[in-house]
């Protein structure tokens, strides 16, 4: 695992969930957890024969949320988006695995009045202004999560798309200026060091 974040392995990020009640997300098979209020998912700590909720805000900065797919990686990034929305944060998605997928799960995120777009890989003029705004970003609290760094980083492996890839490497390496990233992968190694040194939690799913 990686000890390095502030939570390392995690089990399953469970169903994310809003419980209309209490205005906090949940995660349904994390009942008796400790810390189980408003968790994303669940750590399993071996050694101590225990689990504990996995939870984050956005004042707890960067996250690299990691997993094969099936392992709960987009589930765990809308979970996080959710919490960012009710911390009154700004939240913007990247859905660079979006044409795998059909629907992409992302699209009732984007009606919400906190949401400020959802920009998949192909719309490369709104991904362009998305990385220049977040780049040039202070202030007031901005969420981008990025659903497939991987693919994202691979999509802009293109000479005509230079600058959008130059935005991304500001952005990635950016920290402490207005924009916290929650970025999904299948495997770490795909993440620049940069940003793997900026996030303040590293999570690795397991199906």
């Amino acid at each position: 695992g990686d000890d390095g974040g502030r939570a390392g392995e995690a089990g399953t990020a469970g169903t994310a969930g809003e419980n209309s009640d209490t205005g906090h997300d949940t995660v349904s098979g994390v009942s008796g957890v400790s810390g189980a209020v408003g968790a994303v998912g669940v750590i399993d700590d071996p050694d101590r024969q225990r689990r504990l909720a996995l939870t984050w805000s956005p004042t707890d900065g960067n996250v690299l949320v990691a997993g094969s797919l099936g392992s709960g990686v987009t589930t765990t990034l809308r979970a996080l988006a959710v919490r960012a929305l009710h911390a009154g944060a700004h939240v913007y998605v990247i859905d660079a695995r979006g044409e795998q997928r059909h629907p992409t799960g992302w699209d009732a995120l984007a009606q919400h009045a906190g949401c400020g777009a959802v920009v998949r890989l192909h719309e490369r003029e709104r991904l362009g202004r998305l990385l220049t705004m977040a780049c040039a970003h202070t202030g007031t609290p901005w969420v981008v999560v990025v659903d497939g760094l991987d693919a994202l980083r691979r999509g802009l492996d293109d000479p005509a798309l230079v600058e959008h890839g130059d935005r991304l490497a500001e952005l990635l390496a950016a920290n402490g200026r207005g924009v916290s990233l929650v970025a999904g992968v299948e495997q770490v190694a795909a993440v620049p060091t940069a940003f793997l040194a900026a996030c303040a939690s590293r999570w690795v799913l397991h199906l």
